[in-house]
């Protein structure tokens, strides 16, 4: 798997982003604009950029809890959106372009880091940066929730 690999900063500068945004998303699920399946599509959708297969794993399993079907599932995670209608492959397209310039950012250095305890380490993935972004964030995350809601 060949993952983009960001440094702290990068994360870093998307966390404030992503704070600002949560109260939207949960507004959105409360008003029903997005339901939790659709929600899950997506994730499977940015799941596939990046392979990551502990996030594959999760997904998957909240996906059939949403009654996602098996078969859907199967073709989200192979970056096949014939079952969508216009709006939602819209809307699955630019998950992939974001998370594909720039998101899942976590996902790629928690599976690098497994992967380098499995000794099978991640092509161009250092464990200072694993370490940095998966430990990192618990330092980072409080930070950039103050400074998102500041901004």
């Amino acid at each position: 798997m060949d993952s983009r690999i960001f440094t702290p900063f990068e994360f870093y500068g998307h966390l404030p982003r992503a704070v600002r945004a949560m109260p939207t998303l949960a507004r959105s699920q409360r008003r029903g604009l997005i339901i939790k399946a659709f929600r899950e599509k997506i994730m499977l959708a940015v799941t596939r950029v990046n392979g990551c297969r502990y996030c594959s794993w999760f997904h998957t399993r909240v996906a059939i809890k949403e009654g996602i079907s098996k078969t859907e599932i199967h073709s989200l995670l192979g970056g096949k959106f014939e079952d969508a209608d216009e709006d939602e492959m819209l809307a699955l397209i630019y998950a992939q372009h974001y998370a594909d310039t720039v998101g899942s950012i976590y996902g790629i250095a928690f599976n690098g880091l497994m992967r380098r305890l499995k000794v099978k380490k991640m092509k161009g993935s250092k464990l200072h940066y694993e370490l940095g972004i998966v430990f990192g964030s618990l330092l980072m995350f409080p930070v950039a929730m103050v400074h998102g809601l500041i901004s």
